[in-house]
């Protein structure tokens, strides 16, 4: 490939990830040129502040540089607090592949924020003791003491960040793989940490489903999400709040099944 800054654009961007699976300790110069130009265009509507994610030692799945946006531009910047590190770091092995709650837009004061889902007791005590091996994660005191401190320390995060609506995308209650479950959600946490929040199921067919849509050469002729499947359990619910009552919607009609 050109390395001229007109080669770097998004059919370019979406042939070269279908190709490999991003991690931060991947070498190649071209992902330093998109991260400096996903930076470029951030400085285009907002002030930033840089996270230094070198090493993914907050997320392996995250860049290397995390772009987080403060204020709009035409505002005084703000520099972050070196307290959303510490909470990032507290938080992040609480959900899958520790992809915390990282913000990616401003509106109003407020973070709108993109996040894995829940991690399962199992990958939470895994990835732990992995860290606590290395040196770089405290050790608990048992089970159920570990995930309730990560998922209080998340609620802090999501707290910090003013998030106050979540929204969770899974068709499932809990993915399931060979009858272990590999994530959790929100909507499925037995103990109600997150009742403080409003919790919108919204199902929408993930990357399995794409993943036909890829092999099909990119043509959606035909294809349709069947809701019938038997791992399909979440629903479609929605709190009574303002956001549902003016958005004009019939909601009856969110599943189309052909």
């Amino acid at each position: 490939m050109d390395e001229s800054e007109d080669e770097i654009n998004i059919p370019w961007l979406v042939d070269y990830f279908s190709q490999l699976t991003y991690h931060t300790t991947l070498v190649d110069p071209r992902i330093d040129k998109i991260e400096e130009q996903c930076r470029d265009l951030f400085l285009k509507d907002y002030n930033i502040e840089i996270l230094s994610n070198q090493g993914g030692e907050l997320c392996g799945h995250y860049p290397r540089h995390l772009v987080v946006p403060t204020t709009y531009k035409e505002c005084t910047p703000v520099e972050m607090s070196p307290e959303m590190r510490d909470l990032i770091h507290k938080a992040r092995l609480a959900r899958c592949r520790s992809r915390f709650p990282a913000p990616v837009i401003v509106y109003k004061d407020k973070f709108v924020c993109r996040s894995a889902t829940l991690a399962t007791t199992a990958e939470i005590l895994g990835r732990s003791g992995m860290e606590w091996l290395q040196g770089t994660w405290e050790e608990y005191s048992s089970e159920w003491e570990t995930c309730d401190k990560l998922r209080e320390a998340d609620k802090e995060l999501l707290s910090y960040l003013k998030v106050k609506h979540i929204f969770d995308m899974m068709v499932e209650n809990k993915k399931v793989k060979y009858g272990i479950s590999i994530t959790s959600s929100e909507k499925a946490d037995k103990e109600k940490r997150y009742c403080d929040f409003d919790l919108y199921s919204v199902p929408y067919p993930g990357t399995e489903f794409f993943t036909e849509f890829r092999t099909k050469q990119m043509c959606a002729e035909k294809m349709h999400f069947d809701w019938d499947q038997t791992f399909v359990n979440a629903q479609l619910m929605l709190p009574d709040s303002a956001i549902v009552r003016d958005v004009s919607l019939n909601w009856e009609d969110y599943k189309v099944s052909t």
